[in-house]
């Protein structure tokens, strides 16, 4: 095998790599109160998009937003965002998920601070 030939074979390889990582890996976008942050992590559901905006964690906010307040675009950027991160087609189940997380966060806050 020469060398342009084996070049070309892991050239088809990286891209192949690099294709399936663009499908299957997603970056979620968490707005804070000074800057934003995100967490790398492998949809369930291939998709073309990347960065999904996570509006159900409000992470250090007083009030968590609640399900029943989205309206119809939140509503659907969450939805989508629960069927590809978590493969969960139903939205209150996903924001059951989060509300629960907050709640684990805020106790945990609490504790940090007792001590």
């Amino acid at each position: 095998m020469s060398r342009s030939s084996i070049a070309t074979v892991v050239a088809s390889g990286l891209l192949a790599l690099a294709i399936a990582a663009f499908l299957f890996v997603g970056l979620e976008r968490k707005i804070g109160e000074h800057d934003d942050s995100y967490t790398l992590f492998m949809k369930q559901v291939p998709t073309l998009k990347t960065v999904y905006l996570n509006v159900a964690d409000c992470g250090m906010c007083e009030v968590v937003p609640r399900f029943e307040d989205f309206d119809e675009e939140r509503g659907k950027s969450f939805g989508e965002y629960c069927q590809v991160r978590f493969g969960i087609d139903d939205i209150r189940v996903c924001h059951a998920v989060f509300r629960e997380r907050q709640i684990i966060a805020d106790e945990q806050a609490a504790h940090d601070t007792s001590q």
